[in-house]
């Protein structure tokens, strides 16, 4: 098991345990920002390829902790009525979350196929490729693992800090104090990683 490596969110009014918490890249990595998102967001869509470019480009000193936060009354207080875009969002964050817990080194593979495309696959079709993915009896066993229900009911914690000081928008994507809300061009968002974080400008 990795050793802890505590990480303080919004002054610490919630801490995070990145040996614990899925991250893209390492999870010792210097340099840290808190992605919020929902895989039924079509923002939150446009937002990840270039998250996962950004981390690539400062892949030895940068870690995006990557928390699905559904925008989904079915496990998000802070949504009062259910959206049509939004159907099965909790279900969608529980199959990444259970990825993760069964095999960390297929996280990311799993959440690139599931950002593919405008929208994500039918839930069955995800499941399906979830399973196969990690293995089957692994997948059902993990299902089960109350872990994945503390970790959403966490990043769903982390979310409302921020609706509820009026910034519900999604993705969300905390840099230290500051949340960067919706979505950014790839120039503007590595200014953001630059200027917030510290990082050296790259390409």
């Amino acid at each position: 098991m990795a050793a802890p490596r505590m990480f303080p969110v919004y002054d610490g009014r919630v801490t995070l345990n990145l040996a614990e918490t899925p991250v893209i890249g390492a999870p010792t990595n210097q340099y840290v920002a808190v992605s919020l998102f929902d895989y039924t967001c079509h923002h939150c869509r446009l937002m990840h390829p270039l998250l996962a470019e950004a981390q690539r480009t400062w892949s030895n000193h940068l870690a995006i902790v990557s928390l699905p936060m559904p925008l989904d009354p079915g496990c998000n207080p802070t949504v009062l009525r259910a959206h049509p875009l939004h159907i099965n969002a909790c279900e969608y964050a529980r199959l990444g979350l259970t990825v993760w817990r069964v095999a960390r080194a297929k996280h990311r593979e799993f959440d690139d196929w599931l950002f593919s495309g405008d929208k994500p696959p039918p839930l069955p079709v995800a499941q399906a490729y979830a399973a196969q993915l990690v293995g089957t009896n692994a997948f059902v066993q993990a299902r089960q693992d109350p872990w994945i229900e503390q970790q959403l009911k966490l990043d769903v914690a982390i979310y409302e800090l921020a609706y509820r000081a009026g910034q519900g928008q999604m993705p969300q994507l905390i840099l230290g104090r500051s949340v960067a809300l919706g979505t950014y061009s790839r120039e503007d968002l590595m200014k953001l990683l630059v200027e917030h974080l510290g990082l050296k400008a790259g390409p």
